[in-house]
């Protein structure tokens, strides 16, 4: 009776001794130095991984020994299956492109998926040389159209990564890298996983709840039993049962604290570590992993809205370049040293730098019309930097530096790049380039050369003309036209033209217009953009005079047809 009677006691004087949780967390009522918010945290990511695994082996056993906890984890898995097939089937059937005029510019919007098939394989090549030889999955890495760095996986074995993501990264090396950490929830099968556990979290939950309520009674009843047989009284009795529920509901209090579990955390820190092993059998240079990590940071300090996707917490960012780190200096150190012996790893290539000029002009473009001008910039630069002679890439830098610019500097590099748009543009696409370098003239108060402004404004509207008198045979062709272009290019025929049969252009409605994007992102609004008419509409403004006459007399001929 003693002992029971030293529980209650201490029971109570617990209860009065907790302190309050603004307390625990800062007795001193100072704020936690870096160092102290580090050790907290490490202290919290610890024992959420405890946690973790124990909910994780709790809820396998029970799937493995509970059939109809086992059968309601299969039902609700098939229905996840269901709803990943039908977002895989979504991005598919509407995946494409359609040119659009905003003003005096000309891009190409992607639909759902990147229409560029030579980078789509490229990416796909490097996704499917990380896959085990012994693995069971089937896997599909495809790319999608979005200027935010973003990374996914559904459970079908389809990897999402996006043009943002790629657009960041330095080299091959990088990219199989992000490929085979998505790979990994797969192969971890993460997704059942996420499922299982999420009924077992509530099945444990439910648990402890029962067992805190049966162990608060039993301390009640204890606590009145004392103290009717210390006092042998009713007011002993009635005080012994008060200090037996206070204590029970103490102890049922602490005990019935619900499990919180962060699965993300978890399952990331799993899927980063399988994903070195991947680069190191695959032979990719697993040091390029933590630049990477440095490489995003750098890039969410300059745009915030980068940490949307992949990136996640800014503070998760530091953590996984740390362990990364800490891999390949400890568990992968030897492996490293064998792999550098026995010929070195693969970083990069010439071919893989070529493709991302175009997917970082691509990007770019995108990240010009998001406003995110910082990751256009970068991503523009990146891409002229490679191949000089892109007109689309310099035009949209100019427009960039136009934009944003600050110095003299900035405004002569702006100039400079529309010049080369101009210079470069062979098929007469990037109209505006001509436009923007006569203003930029126009703005020069040193003086200006009026020959070439006017030259240059009469360039801009005879290619305007030009483009939309087209644009009804354009209806014809191929909808990565752009892209077939620059394949011609690369491989020596740049002034490669489409052969349209004339009585094939002629079944094709003058007055076309192009459908807006089916299956567009609800939660990113496509730029407002004005489609581009079949009839030539002169641009505003134009002058009178001989632009003026070639411009009416390109609407009689079309209208003619």
């Amino acid at each position: 009776m003693r002992s029971i009677s030293k529980i209650l006691i201490a029971a109570s004087v617990f209860a009065c001794a907790i302190p309050a949780p603004a307390q625990i967390a800062n007795p001193f009522g100072k704020k936690p130095t870096p160092a102290q918010q580090e050790e907290q945290q490490a202290k919290k990511d610890a024992k959420n991984t405890e946690t973790y695994e124990k909910i994780k082996t709790d809820s396998q056993t029970r799937y493995q020994s509970d059939l109809a906890f086992k059968a309601s984890v299969d039902e609700d898995f098939d229905a996840l299956l269901r709803e990943h097939k039908a977002i895989a089937y979504d991005r598919n059937i509407h995946r494409g492109s359609k040119v659009y005029a905003v003003h005096e510019d000309r891009f190409r919007m992607h639909e759902s998926l990147y229409d560029n098939l030579l980078v789509q394989d490229h990416i796909n090549r490097i996704g499917q040389h990380l896959v085990p030889k012994d693995s069971d999955k089937v896997f599909a890495f495809r790319l999608l159209p979005d200027p935010t760095p973003n990374a996914e996986t559904l459970a079908t074995g389809t990897v999402y990564i996006s043009t943002g993501m790629l657009s960041v990264l330095d080299n091959e090396a990088q990219v199989a890298y992000v490929l085979a950490h998505e790979m990994a929830h797969i192969q971890l099968d993460h997704w059942r996983l996420k499922v299982m556990m999420q009924h077992g979290l509530d099945a444990y939950n439910e648990d402890q709840q029962k067992k805190a309520e049966r162990i608060a009674a039993g301390v009640s009843i204890l606590g009145a039993g004392l103290g009717a047989g210390i006092g042998k009284s009713i007011g002993s009795t009635i005080a012994g049962a008060a200090t037996g529920l206070a204590a029970g509901a103490i102890i049922g209090g602490l005990m019935n604290q619900k499990a919180v579990v962060s699965w993300d955390k978890a399952q990331e820190d799993e899927a980063d570590k399988m994903a070195m092993k991947y680069l190191l059998d695959s032979q990719y240079d697993v040091r390029e992993v933590p630049k990477l990590y440095i490489a995003l940071e750098k890039t969410a300090s300059r745009d915030t809205r980068t940490t949307l996707g992949f990136l996640g917490e800014r503070n998760r960012v530091k953590q996984r370049r740390e362990t990364s780190e800490k891999l390949i200096g400890e568990a992968y150190k030897a492996d490293i040293e064998l792999q550098l012996k026995n010929g070195g790893f693969k970083g990069d290539s010439a071919a893989h730098r070529n493709l991302m000029a175009e997917l970082k002009r691509d990007n770019g473009i995108m990240a010009y019309y998001n406003d995110m001008f910082q990751i256009a910039r970068q991503n523009l630069e990146e891409a002229v930097s490679i191949r000089e002679n892109d007109p689309a890439a310099q035009y949209y830098l100019g427009k960039v530096l136009e934009t944003i610019g600050r110095t003299p500097e900035d405004q002569k590099a702006a100039e400079t790049a529309f010049s080369k748009a101009a210079l470069y543009d062979d098929q007469r696409e990037n109209f505006g380039s001509h436009l923007h370098y006569a203003l930029m003239m126009m703005n020069d108060t040193a003086g200006s050369n009026t020959q070439q402004i006017t030259k240059e404004l009469d360039t801009y509207v005879t290619d305007y003309v030009k483009y939309q008198v087209e644009y009804s045979r354009s209806l014809l062709l191929p909808p990565n036209l752009d892209t077939i272009y620059e394949y011609m290019k690369l491989y020596g025929d740049k002034d490669w033209q489409p052969k349209v049969p004339d009585e094939a252009a002629s079944h094709v409605a003058a007055n076309s217009l192009p459908s807006a994007p089916e299956g567009a992102k609800k939660d990113v609004p496509a730029p407002k953009v004005t489609p581009v008419s079949a009839k030539p509409v002169c641009p505003p403004n134009t002058p009178p005079g001989k632009v003026g006459v070639a411009c009416a007399a390109a609407g009689a001929l079309l209208n003619k047809k």
